[in-house]
């Protein structure tokens, strides 16, 4: 074993234990196919629902788009928004705000359709949603992609009062609290698998060693003495 000592507030110390993860904008690259729609504003969905998931896993610190800005120069800074850039680049914008791990999705299958069935006294739609979303999650300190995985769905829903027509021919926002609405319930369902995969390959285990001693209070520069062990790398 090895004895390290470190120089930390008590608040570092422990924030330290969750991984900082960049969850960049998702990128779009789906043509639908047979004459099929697209879901508009998914991508937007996917990213709102996936960041409250990893949140409340408790394993993560999400890095702000904010923080991000202000470290990072205007092209790289919107090469980052568009959800579409090299992957080794990661490293560069990842060390920038001290994060460990950065995300990347990309929404491969995107289609919707719908089918209206006349009866009597109403109409009745039924509505299918095809979603299929692929994860990098990209090691910032080894400059390598340590995890990939594509997460696919099929939902249906039928109804006689849900219409994703805003009756001027576009597509009604999506409201992830409408569980009615069947954009929502494909999104649920991949962003469930996502977070169970990324939560078990992109947060980093804590140390398993010991502290041994505390100079101070828990005050900035008080030491920390840890016996992390040769198991850890020390």
């Amino acid at each position: 074993a090895a004895l390290v000592v470190f120089a930390l507030s008590a608040s570092s110390f422990a924030a330290g234990s969750k991984t900082r993860l960049i969850l960049s904008p998702i990128a779009d690259q789906a043509v639908p196919e047979g004459g099929k729609m697209k879901a508009e504003g998914i991508t937007e969905a996917l990213r709102t629902s996936l960041k409250d998931a990893l949140f409340k896993t408790g394993k993560f610190v999400l890095i702000a788009d904010s923080d991000l800005q202000k470290d990072l120069d205007s092209e790289r800074y919107n090469q980052y928004l568009s959800g579409d850039f090299d992957p080794t680049q990661a490293a560069a914008i990842g060390r920038k705000v001290g994060a460990q791990v950065l995300v990347r999705c990309s929404v491969i299958t995107n289609q919707m359709s719908a089918k209206v069935k006349d009866f009597i006294l109403y109409k009745e739609t039924e509505f299918t949603m095809q979603l299929s979303v692929a994860v990098e999650i990209c090691d910032i300190e080894k400059t390598t992609i340590c995890f990939m995985h594509t997460a696919s769905t099929e939902q249906k829903t039928k109804s006689k009062e849900i219409s994703l027509d805003d009756g001027k021919g576009s597509q009604k926002p999506i409201s992830l609290s409408n569980a009615g609405d069947v954009r929502v319930k494909a999104v649920n369902e991949i962003v469930k698998e996502l977070a169970a995969k990324i939560g078990a390959n992109a947060a980093r285990e804590k140390g398993k060693g010991s502290v041994i001693s505390v100079k101070g209070g828990g005050k900035t520069d008080d030491a920390i003495v840890v016996d992390i062990g040769s198991s850890a790398g020390a």
